[in-house]
C-alpha cells in the first residue's frame, strides 16, 4: 500500500490531524477530545508499506490489531462510524 494514500485516507475519511512537531510525520486520532490513537511515517523509506512490517504495525497503533480490518479502512471497506465501533469493542473510546 502506498504511504501517501493510507495517510490520506487517515487524515481525511478517518478524521487524524497532523502532528507538525513530529519528524517522522505522525497522525493522531482523537475522539471526544481524547487521544485515543497515533501513527507514523517515515520520510525515507520508499513509497510503500509492506503487509508483513509496517502495515501490520499501523494497524496495531490505530488500535484495530487486525490487518484485514486496517487494509479495509485504507480502501474504503469500512467507514468512519466501523473504525469507531471496532475502538469501542477493544474499550479504547
Amino acid at each position: 500500500m502506498k504511504k501517501r494514500d493510507i495517510k490520506a485516507k487517515l487524515l481525511g475519511k478517518f478524521k487524524y490531524v497532523a502532528d507538525p512537531k513530529s519528524k517522522h510525520d505522525g497522525v493522531t486520532f482523537f475522539y471526544n477530545g481524547m487521544m485515543v490513537a497515533t501513527t507514523q511515517f517515515s520520510r525515507g523509506a520508499g513509497p510503500d508499506i509492506d503487509d508483513q512490517g509496517l502495515l501490520s504495525q499501523m494497524a496495531k497503533e490505530v488500535g484495530v490489531f487486525q490487518l484485514g480490518f486496517f487494509k479495509d479502512m485504507i480502501s474504503c471497506k469500512k467507514s468512519y462510524d466501523d473504525y469507531v465501533d471496532k475502538l469501542r469493542e477493544r474499550g479504547c473510546v
